[in-house]
């Protein structure tokens, strides 16, 4: 019960600091712009729903399939690495064939990534994983930039993108955290592949709704995958704060995906191998990381972030 305990009282605290540090943002009567907000809001959070969803057991459901810890290891690695090869492969190609085509891929090989759960087979795991790290990589690329284009498209003013972005982040912070306290009703009811099993429910719900009520949309046809990667290499070259900012930003996501792939072991351990709340546990990871969202509202009003950052990554 201490996981519930302290859940909840995150959940309180986070609830007094988002009041004290919300902000306003544009509102619009517009009957035309809150039909697109709400259209673009229920497919992206059905997407991250997916995701979210699938993040508390995935270590739990690997050990539990027979995997040794070098195995699942490997595993890990493997997502990670589709991500970072294939995935921005992938990715890079919405603007060329259409972004709405890239969201629908997400749907897909998410579900894929899902039914590879079922199997507890080394090699359908992994294969689960290229897919899962493929699809990682379109949700944080493709879907914001359909939003960005068909919101210009249809004349909408620049200020209610902010609109959309706020809802979209507040909306993606609380699906996290109901995903988490869902995805451990759903493992304690019939174990721990049923959680995957709501997200391929979610996942193919959310590529009905995409396919037929968004239009496609593209970017610049003519530019090439090769071009993109030059123009990057380009900047880097030309700016050495890009380069410090990627190093940064590497090291700092490195270090986190040290703990995605420990926290469970860690913690079964610390409990002295006895089970532990896998999606509470996860539950209470997102309320502190909106919780950290606004923190670094209130200290952003009183210091430069690069003064207080450093004491942060320390």
């Amino acid at each position: 019960m201490f996981f519930v305990y302290a859940l909840y009282g995150l959940s309180a605290i986070c609830a007094l600091l988002y009041i004290y540090t919300r902000t306003k943002v544009p509102t619009c009567d517009d009957e035309r712009f809150i039909s697109f907000q709400r259209n673009y809001l229920t497919v992206y959070l059905l997407a991250v729903a997916g995701d979210w969803l699938q993040g508390p057991h995935v270590y739990a459901l690997y050990e539990s399939s027979g995997m040794s810890k070098h195995e699942i290891e490997l595993l890990f690695v493997g997502g990670f690495a589709s991500s970072l090869f294939f995935g921005t492969f992938i990715a890079s190609l919405a603007d060329k064939y259409g972004r709405k085509s890239n969201c629908f891929v997400y749907g897909i090989l998410y579900a894929l990534s899902c039914i590879t759960k079922h199997f507890a087979n080394f090699w359908v795991f992994m294969i689960g994983r290229l897919f899962g790290g493929i699809a990682t990589s379109v949700l944080y690329s493709a879907f914001e930039s359909w939003l960005v284009y068909e919101h210009n498209k249809r004349g909408f003013d620049e200020q209610l993108l902010t609109t959309i972005f706020s809802h979209a982040t507040l909306g993606n912070s609380i699906v996290a955290i109901i995903s988490g306290v869902v995805a451990q009703y759903a493992a304690d009811l019939f174990g721990f592949i049923t959680p995957f099993q709501v997200a391929l429910a979610v996942l193919m719900v959310m590529t009905v709704v995409l396919l037929f009520t968004w239009p496609e949309n593209y970017g610049d046809q003519k530019s090439t995958i090769s071009q993109h990667f030059v123009d990057a290499i380009h900047s880097m070259k030309n700016d050495g704060k890009v380069i410090c900012l990627c190093l940064i930003q590497s090291l700092f996501e490195g270090a986190m995906y040290v703990f995605v792939l420990e926290w469970t072991p860690a913690l079964t351990h610390a409990s002295n191998g006895e089970s532990i709340p896998h999606g509470y546990i996860f539950a209470s990871f997102m309320v502190a990381i909106m919780m950290g969202s606004s923190i670094f509202k209130v200290l952003s009003k009183y210091y430069r972030p690069e003064s207080f950052m450093r004491i942060v990554l320390l």
